[in-house]
Order: structure tokens, then sequence, then C-alpha cells
């Protein structure tokens, strides 16, 4: 990864409302179909 001076990637929390991290994501798929976002979609369809 040097030769691209990459020095992190994306990232991503799910937390709960009482502070615990519930999920997290490392990386970014490209059609917004992570797992991360299944969950929110299940969460907010309740």
């Amino acid at each position: 990864m040097n030769s691209f001076a990459v020095t992190a990637v994306p990232t991503a929390y799910l937390i709960g409302p009482d502070g615990k991290i519930l999920m997290k994501q490392i990386g970014m798929g490209e059609e917004g179909n992570g797992e991360i976002e299944k969950k929110l979609k299940e969460l907010f369809a309740q």
C-alpha cells in the first residue's frame, strides 16, 4: 500500500442507544449494500 500512499481504510461503526458498538464495517461497498446498511434498513423498517 505504500506505493499508493494509502494510510487508512474507511471504517463505519453502528452504535446503539446505550452507546455500545453493535457492528463495525471496514471498507466501503460500491453498491451501498454492506452489512451496516442492511442492518439500518432492518431497524428503520420496524
